[in-house]
């Protein structure tokens, strides 16, 4: 039960941040984050060494210090493009703030926005099915919103579950 109504607060959530948003500002953030995480990936290593030889904080052969470098260069990253996505998404409000155009752009938005939460909810729901934590399994059984988003795309969380597990799976639902 509380799980059903964590789900339904966190699309209610998307919803509201989508319409205000817009559909500019929301395919904006949701593109502009995912390029920014995948930069931070490939780029994090790189940066990390450059760090650790302007600090002269540690030695590059330490992996610890390789580790930590690393991982302020990946916030970093992710610190200064979420800072670029949003002042892109504040140069989108001169195109968006026409009144047809506005409230179209919103409901726009807000589906994609709803969207997106629905994805990242069954990305979350599929991994915990996977994993089985005796806390979650408990929740998810007495859960019919969330039994419906992992029953309702079988055939993607099928894919998903192998993709990410390299197995082949006849249905992990069945588990429970």
């Amino acid at each position: 039960m509380i799980l059903s109504i964590i789900i339904v607060i966190l699309l209610i959530i998307a919803l509201h941040r989508g319409y205000q948003r817009g559909l500019v500002k929301e395919l904006l953030y949701t593109i502009g984050t995912i390029f920014v995480f995948l930069l931070g990936l490939f780029y994090d290593a790189k940066l990390g060494d450059v760090l650790l030889r302007l600090t002269k904080q540690g030695d590059p052969s330490d992996p610890l210090a390789h580790f930590i470098a690393q991982t302020i260069a990946f916030w970093l990253i992710m610190f200064v493009g979420h800072l670029t996505i949003r002042w892109l998404g504040r140069l989108s409000h001169a195109v968006t703030w026409l009144p047809v155009i506005k409230q179209a752009n919103g409901l726009a938005g807000a589906i994609l926005a709803a969207l997106m939460m629905y994805l990242g909810i069954f990305l979350a729901l599929s991994i915990l099915n996977v994993i089985e934590p005796t806390w979650f399994t408990s929740q998810y059984i007495s859960s019919s919103v969330a039994q419906f988003i992992v029953d309702k795309t079988p055939i993607v969380s099928q894919q998903l579950i192998d993709w990410l597990f390299q197995t082949k799976t006849q249905s992990f639902t069945a588990q429970l």
